[in-house]
């Protein structure tokens, strides 16, 4: 919803199209699946367990499922998690990170930065 407020802006003579940058950003998810998977097989169980405890506070309450990960992993791990977790419910973080506030001010900032389009067009990136 966020998206549709830059649905036909033009940057450079290049109108913005909020459906390419939801499947720019699905791909780059897309890609990160096979490492992530690659990590998911060196967790104890333990850890797996805490990762899914989690995800599921997230996915019911982000703001609940952030103190949760500062609680478990620390605060500087939050971004990580955000990023490199599938299994969140992208709208409601998608939401969460446009909410007003000054914590979800940083974490959009930080978020935002994990990614590297330099070099990319808009439309690719």
């Amino acid at each position: 919803a966020k998206l549709k407020a830059l649905e036909g802006v033009t940057f450079d003579e290049t109108v913005v199209n909020t459906k390419d940058i939801s499947n720019s950003a699905s791909s780059i998810v897309d890609n990160d699946i096979h490492e992530e998977d690659e990590i998911e097989n060196e967790l104890t169980p333990e850890m797996k367990q805490m990762k899914d405890r989690c995800i599921r506070a997230f996915n019911r309450n982000p703001k609940a499922g952030v103190d949760l990960v500062k609680e478990i992993l620390g605060e500087d791990e939050v971004n990580s998690f955000l990023v490199g977790t599938t299994g969140l419910n992208k709208e409601k973080l998608g939401n969460w990170l446009s909410e007003d506030g000054e914590e979800n001010r940083q974490l959009l900032s930080d978020f935002s930065y994990s990614f590297h389009f330099q070099g990319q067009s808009l439309e690719n990136a």
